[in-house]
């Protein structure tokens, strides 16, 4: 049915600027359909953000699936979450009830940085008369069809934040003192997740009874795609050593699965790493902000961490840094290669690029943060002078990028690359002007 109505539609030329006729002062209805998943929710807060901050009177609906309400319905930028059944698409019966309630909304502005069919098709059963979207490699399915403004992200905004931003960018041709305040530098966005009382309440609590020690990291090792997982045993080596450092290490899990893998981990791991207890979203939230800093690999936890102004230390492999990695500035990012495969395939692939991450380059990069908090764990590197960095370890600055792919505007992942960070890895390096790989 959606392929019949994408064929009798015309699919619109991409363009960079559109002339969305409110300005500052009106009070558009707004409507974001970021369904899925956690961790692009939260990358898309800078977007809602800047929509609220260029049009304050503007009443902003979310369409969103679960479990996303949980944790961003308390967000003062949004006035309502319209929770979308998952495979809506499926029934005609949804869509109508759907369709009827997007229609009371009257809303004038779709903004869809998911562009799929199952977001775009949403900003259209609104009766938006702007529904925008991403043309070319991120507009995916029927949403450029079923999307009529169709933005093309510039070659600069790779990563998803960027990008995001770059759809509201769009909206302000004809307001060009709401324009100029839109210029930004890619990376320099502010992402920010706010906390609720409870929340902040069920930390203190569960550090008042013992449950979580009062200075710790957290370890995550969940990953809902297999190549993204990496082994337990070697998260279990990872945490032992910053145990015998003198950390205490927070075993994080969600699910049935995870907690048995998070129990493998403090089973093998010994004294300072515990099981963290059940958490919500929003206490997990306010857990890694209480923490020192996060470990693990690319999944929602890592962007709720990094939303809560945590610096994390993240494993890559099927995905990349500069595209998902964690927002903001102090973050390391660890990639061996990147893992490629088939489109559909990726998920479920083998974590061949994940394997290939050590366990003395994991703790080298943790050990490598603790310094920024003025913590004494890294004796052997300082009895011995030396910095090892691993055979063919790609590691990423604050920003996502390697400085000297920033400056040749290429990302090279091959055999011994080794591009050090602002975090205090790779200090003999920058200093030689040179890079090693072990």
């Amino acid at each position: 049915m959606l392929r019949i109505l994408a064929s009798k539609l015309k699919q619109p030329m991409p363009k960079n600027r559109i002339a969305f006729d409110f300005s500052p002062g009106d009070s558009p209805h707004l409507l974001i359909t970021r369904l899925s998943h956690i961790g692009d929710c939260v990358l898309t807060l800078p977007m809602l953000e800047a929509l609220k901050r260029n049009w304050p009177n503007s009443r902003i609906y979310w369409a969103m699936e679960s479990p996303g309400p949980k944790l961003l319905a308390h967000h003062p930028a949004i006035d309502e979450i319209l929770p979308i059944p998952r495979d809506y698409l499926k029934s005609p019966r949804e869509i109508w009830k759907l369709r009827t309630r997007l229609r009371a909304a009257r809303i004038d502005l779709a903004v869809d940085p998911q562009s799929l069919t199952k977001s775009s098709v949403l900003g259209w059963l609104s009766g938006a008369r702007f529904r925008v979207g991403f043309g070319g490699r991120y507009g995916k399915e029927l949403s450029t069809w079923l999307n009529n403004h169709l933005v093309l992200p510039d070659s600069t905004a790779t990563h998803l934040v960027d990008r995001s931003l770059q759809l509201v960018d769009s909206l302000t041709d004809c307001q060009d003192q709401v324009r100029r305040s839109l210029v930004r530098q890619p990376g320099t966005a502010s992402l920010n997740l706010p906390l609720t009382v409870e929340a902040t309440q069920w930390m203190a609590e569960q550090q008042s009874a013992g449950a979580i020690p009062q200075t710790y990291i957290v370890l995550n090792p969940g990953a809902s795609w297999p190549s993204k997982r990496w082994e337990n045993d070697r998260w279990a080596e990872v945490a032992s050593q910053l145990a015998q450092d003198g950390l205490s290490v927070v075993v994080t899990w969600a699910g049935p699965e995870e907690k048995a893998w998070a129990e493998e981990i403090v089973a093998r791991s010994g004294a300072g790493v515990v099981l963290a207890p059940s958490t919500s979203l929003l206490q997990l939230a306010a857990l890694c902000q209480s923490s020192l800093f996060f470990l693990g690999c690319d999944t929602g936890p890592m962007h709720i961490a990094a939303a809560v102004g945590k610096r994390c230390v993240v494993l890559f492999g099927p995905t990349l840094p500069e595209e998902s990695g964690p927002y903001g500035h102090g973050h390391v990012c660890l990639q061996a290669w990147h893992q490629t495969e088939q489109s559909g395939k990726k998920k479920l692939a083998e974590n061949r690029a994940m394997r290939d991450i050590r366990v003395d380059q994991v703790v080298a990069a943790c050990r490598g943060v603790m310094q920024i908090h003025g913590r004494k764990c890294i004796e052997s590197d300082r009895r011995s002078g030396q910095r090892q960095t691993g055979q063919g370890l790609h590691v990423t600055n604050e920003s996502g990028i390697g400085e000297s792919d920033r400056r040749s505007g290429q990302r090279q992942t091959g055999q011994g690359l080794y591009v050090e960070n602002e975090s205090g890895i790779g200090e003999s390096d920058r200093r030689s002007g040179q890079r090693h790989a072990g």
